[in-house]
């Protein structure tokens, strides 16, 4: 595989626990009780960190990210390991917080087939490169989205384009009443508009 040179992003594992968690730093781990998804690469990280300095916990595994956050929200585990993509959006949602205990970082990047598609590699590291310096880029305001864990859909569409659809809309559906205006009267379709105008000024306009 040939990699691209700028990162898309950069992950990490961090420790998760309830707000009122007296876990603060790694050697509160002492004795303690955490979930880890099974077969995770950031889990494998903290046991490696953990056994380094001779701090003693129980691992239990789960099934998934979501399952490690719905078991420690639930007080069935102390504490919980996750990738911070996954635990930044997540957060809020099960009311826990991050401690700060971070382990095994490493940045993502795109990938293709070895020795093809170089064209498009070199693409999107010229827009990754710009994007990341712009404030307002799409990338940016997707990963603030993201870090706020909002739900919401980015708009990426310019506001040009949204307030011309509307505008060409609203007339599409004028027409209907505009044209008979001018068809009944045998006037110029633009007498239809200032028919119809009347029409609406001394329908509404006395209200």
């Amino acid at each position: 595989m040939d990699y691209a040179k700028t990162p898309l992003l950069s992950q990490w594992g961090e420790l998760y626990v309830p707000h009122e968690s007296d876990i603060d730093g790694i050697r509160d781990l002492q004795g303690k009780t955490v979930a880890v998804m099974k077969g995770d690469f950031n889990a494998a990280g903290l046991m490696d960190l953990a056994q380094k300095i001779g701090v003693s916990c129980r691992y239990v595994e789960v099934p998934g990210f979501e399952e490690v956050f719905k078991d420690v929200a639930e007080k069935k585990f102390d504490a919980g390991v996750v990738s911070n993509v996954f635990g930044v959006p997540k957060q809020h949602e099960y009311r826990l917080r991050p401690t700060g205990i971070v382990f095994s970082p490493f940045d993502v990047f795109f990938t293709v087939a070895k020795g093809k598609n170089q064209d498009l590699l070199a693409l999107l590291d010229g827009y990754l490169d710009k994007w990341r310096h712009q404030k307002d880029s799409v990338y940016n305001s997707t990963r603030q989205k993201w870090s706020h864990g909002s739900n919401g859909t980015l708009n990426v569409i310019p506001r040009w384009v949204i307030t011309s659809t509307v505008v060409l809309a609203a007339l599409g559906a004028w027409r209907p009443c505009l044209y008979p205006a001018a068809q009944e009267t045998g006037a110029p379709r633009h007498g239809g508009y200032q028919a119809t105008g009347r029409r609406f000024a001394e329908k509404f306009g006395n209200g």
